[in-house]
C-alpha cells in the first residue's frame, strides 16, 4: 500500500508501513469564516472534545466555508496494488481510495472520529485538481475507484461532480461507498445519470437500538437506502457487513 498527493507546494510527510504520503499546503485554515460560522465551528470542535453528541470532530464538513465544486477530502491518495498466485485475480488489479472528511454519525470506534493520525489535516481542494491528480496516476482501465469517507455523501453535489468527470475523462471502476443515510430518489436518478458504476451500502446490524446505542443515529434510513437503491440504481449495488457481535444469520439473508 502507498498514498500519493501533490496538490501543488505540498509537503512531503513520510508514512508507515511501506506508505509514503503527500500532505498539501492547503487546510481548513486557509479559508476566512464569517464571524458566525467561527462560532459554530468552535462550538463544535468544543462540544467533540467534552464528548457532547451528536458532534464529533468530523462534524464540521458542513460548517468549513466552501465554494462550488470543492471537496474537503484527507490528503493523501491511497493506492494498492494485487499480486495473486497463478495469474488469477479479479477484473481488476489496483484500487485508488479517495476519502473524504466529515460523517454525519458518531460511531463509537470510528478511526475518523477524532483528530487524523500522523497530521493529516484535513485539506480544501477542488474537483479538478483531484481529477488531475487520479489522472497522473496512470488511467489504467483495471483500477477500481473508492470514493469513501467518513460520509462522502455530506457533500453530494461535489461527489456526482467528482463522478461524473471520472467517468467522462478516465477508464476507472467508480465505486462509492456510504453509510446510506443520505441516499434519496434524486440522488440515485443522479448517480445512474453519471454512469456510477457501484454503490456500497455500510450497514451494521438490523437491530435499531443496538445500531442507534453505536452509531447514535436509528438505521431505519440506512435500511430504505438498501430497498432504493436495489430498485432503482442501474449498476452494481453491494452491502458491507461490519463485522459485530450482532450481526446473525437474518442480517446475512
Amino acid at each position: 500500500m502507498k498514498g500519493r498527493f501533490d496538490a501543488g507546494g505540498g509537503k512531503r510527510d513520510g508514512g508507515s508501513d511501506g506508505e509514503e504520503a503527500y500532505q498539501g499546503d492547503q487546510g481548513i485554515g486557509k479559508h476566512a469564516l464569517t464571524r458566525r460560522r467561527f462560532v459554530k465551528t468552535t462550538a463544535a470542535f468544543g462540544a467533540a472534545v467534552a464528548g457532547i453528541p451528536p458532534y464529533n470532530l468530523t462534524d464540521i464538513a458542513d460548517i468549513v466555508l466552501k465554494v462550488d465544486g470543492e471537496l474537503l477530502m484527507y490528503p493523501v491518495i491511497y493506492e494498492y496494488q494485487y499480486e495473486f498466485p497463478n495469474g488469477e485475480r479479479p477484473w481488476f488489479k489496483r484500487i485508488i481510495s479517495v476519502k473524504l472528511f466529515g460523517c454525519d454519525w458518531n460511531c463509537k470506534e470510528c478511526p475518523t472520529k477524532f483528530y487524523p493520525s500522523e497530521g493529516k489535516i484535513p485539506m480544501i481542494i477542488s474537483v479538478d485538481q483531484i481529477v488531475d491528480l487520479l489522472l497522473s496516476l496512470n488511467d489504467d482501465p483495471e483500477t477500481l475507484l473508492l470514493i469513501s469517507g467518513g460520509e462522502p455523501l455530506l457533500q453530494n453535489g461535489e461527489v456526482l461532480k467528482l463522478i461524473d468527470s471520472l467517468k467522462n475523462e478516465t477508464n476507472y471502476t467508480v465505486m462509492l461507498h456510504t453509510n446510506g443515510s443520505l441516499i434519496e430518489d434524486d440522488f440515485v436518478n443522479k448517480a445512474n445519470d453519471t454512469s456510477l458504476d457501484g454503490i456500497v451500502i455500510k450497514l451494521f446490524g438490523l437491530d435499531a437500538e443496538w445500531h442507534k446505542w453505536y452509531t447514535g443515529y436509528s438505521n431505519k434510513d440506512t435500511i430504505k437506502a438498501l430497498k432504493l437503491v436495489t430498485e432503482r440504481f442501474s449498476g452494481l449495488s453491494v452491502v458491507d457487513l461490519i463485522l459485530q457481535p450482532q450481526l446473525d444469520m437474518t442480517t446475512l439473508e
